[in-house]
């Protein structure tokens, strides 16, 4: 709080509602993005209480950690990432669909084969999903296991 208060010159109040805003919009953000809250710990090999910690302390820890076997890329890792890569970009082209309920979709990434799963209320709605998950480039193959949530038609 007091480097960010310094840094934006502004009262240590001020920056702590300041921080708490950006990080509401981080929140939204990424679970937009990839459907995660970015402050659950349990995404994080590692996590330092900065609190807690002395800043120089912790840059050696991590420098030390990233050495070590267990943190080396591997072609396994590498492949998550390039699958995360593809979901994202799915995620945001599907951003553009108007009354696209985007959390009640599931998009998954398997080396270019993306599956879609989740409900949509309208045959339109579905259409237009998988059209736009089809345009994204890195995305060879679409699987296509949404449904039609016809409740939201007061049909059972």
């Amino acid at each position: 709080v007091k480097a960010a208060a310094e840094q934006l010159k502004m009262s240590d109040k001020d920056a702590l509602k300041y921080i708490e805003k950006v990080d509401k919009e981080r929140v939204k953000w990424t679970n937009f993005l990839y459907g995660q809250d970015w402050r659950s710990p349990e995404l994080y090999d590692v996590v330092f209480n900065l609190g807690n910690a002395d800043l120089d302390f912790v840059c050696e820890m991590a420098a030390h950690a990233v050495q070590q076997p267990q943190f080396k890329i591997t072609p396994e890792s590498e492949q998550a990432m390039k699958n995360l890569l593809i979901e994202s970009k799915v995620r945001a082209a599907l951003a553009s669909i108007q009354n696209l309920r985007l959390d009640r979709l599931m998009i998954q990434a398997e080396g270019g084969v993306v599956t879609l799963k989740g409900r949509v209320n309208t045959q339109k709605l579905l259409d237009a999903v998988v059209e736009t998950a089809e345009k994204t480039p890195e995305a060879q193959k679409i699987e296509n296991k949404i449904e039609i949530d016809y409740r939201s038609h007061g049909v059972e």
